[in-house]
């Protein structure tokens, strides 16, 4: 266990939960400036994407992983392309599907759906291994898998239930287990899948890409604390893994309120769609776009492997090109809170080292990564 991680475990022990604030005090402001962006439709090879999965840094390089192309490639904080860490195949270093990254320690675990597996690098970029998590049935719906302390494991999942809309249990769930036959329930954030309806069949599909997201979300800490934030109530949970199960240490409530959805969101939503698959409504035969009367108050949660946590405001501004995202990082240490924007078009990724890593697409859906420096 690292020093950093060592010493919040401590501190969230110690703590007593009685003594935290219901809500948390005047956010200190911070700001995001962009140091490079990479993407193009001609240039080299590196400065294309397909579709960008996820990213993340540790010691100093940036990874990104591609999960059209198979790839992941890694960069400087300059933006210098420092090389593919692997292409399309089976081997040590290559991937099917590159989905997630997560920071663990001073190793990064790059997550490949396609394989079932990670590959884990050290801080110098070098193969440490290659692992197979022990996933449960319906492995092929957990957008993460996090391996905890006490031979436990987390998963982040937006559909328990066979593809059909009568059985289908559509909410995000928080699942952790220790065998095949031994999964938990150890919560249930509200998610608003996307149905829609293909005209020549007659036939119901879920997309996989939620209209306006789950109410909430999950990330582990380390190898030892799991915390959970549901959306919609505006709480927080932070356990601890023990041998004999998930210890709850720490719980609160958070400065969020749900909103409207108002009919101009929800023609922002219906727009979205189609720009992010390249559809003209006039010329396709999708119909029923179900969107949710309210807004979560939080969709998102992010570690950045230094103590914090970051969870990104719901709203309006999610679809509103003209808007950027709002995250709010708190500080577990000393229950500290900043808020942040990002520029309009945004998608913020990762945050580590002192920096974000984000994402945007233009009017063509040409993909660009950027990274921005964290400044107070």
């Amino acid at each position: 266990m690292s020093a950093s991680l060592r010493l919040l475990l401590t501190w969230i022990i110690l703590f007593p939960l009685h003594c935290l604030p219901k809500t948390p005090g005047s956010a200190q402001e911070l700001s995001l400036e962009r140091i490079w962006e990479i993407g193009s439709i001609e240039g080299p090879d590196e400065t294309i994407w397909q579709r960008i999965s996820d990213a993340g840094i540790l010691g100093g390089r940036v990874y990104v992983a591609d999960i059209e192309l198979s790839e992941v490639r890694a960069f400087s904080l300059q933006g210098e392309y420092l090389g593919l860490v692997g292409g399309p195949g089976q081997g040590p270093l290559e991937f099917a599907r590159p989905l997630s990254m997560q920071v663990v320690h001073d190793t990064l675990r790059i997550y490949d759906k396609g394989l079932q597996r990670w590959v884990i690098l050290d801080e110098a970029g070098n193969h440490v291994r290659t692992e197979r998590p022990d996933v449960p049935p319906r492995s092929n719906f957990l957008k993460r898998i996090w391996r905890a302390k006490h031979d436990w494991w987390v998963g982040e999942t937006s559909l328990i239930g066979r593809r059909l809309p009568s059985d289908c249990d559509t909410t995000h769930l928080t699942i952790t287990w220790r065998s095949f036959d031994q999964t938990d329930t150890l919560s249930s954030i509200s998610g608003n899948p996307l149905w829609l309806r293909v005209e020549r069949s007659g036939a119901l599909v879920m997309h996989t890409v939620d209209n306006i997201g789950p109410s909430g979300g999950t990330w582990v800490l380390g190898d030892s604390l799991l915390v959970l934030v549901d959306g919609a109530l505006s709480t927080a949970e932070i356990w601890a893994a023990d041998p004999d199960g998930w210890r709850l240490v720490l719980e609160r409530s958070l400065n969020g309120e749900r909103s409207q959805v108002t009919d101009v969101d929800k023609g922002l939503i219906e727009a979205d769609y189609y720009r992010r698959h390249g559809l003209v409504p006039e010329e396709t035969t999708i119909q029923g776009f179900r969107v949710p009367e309210q807004w979560a108050a939080w969709t998102r949660v992010r570690g950045d492997g230094q103590g914090s946590v970051w969870i990104r405001r719901g709203g309006g501004e999610l679809f509103d090109p003209g808007r950027g995202e709002r995250w709010v990082r708190w500080t577990l240490e000393d229950n500290g809170f900043s808020e942040i924007e990002a520029p309009p078009g945004v998608e913020i990724l990762q945050f580590g080292e002192g920096h974000a890593v984000g994402l945007r697409r233009d009017d063509l859906g040409v993909e660009y990564l950027l990274l921005f420096r964290i400044a107070t």
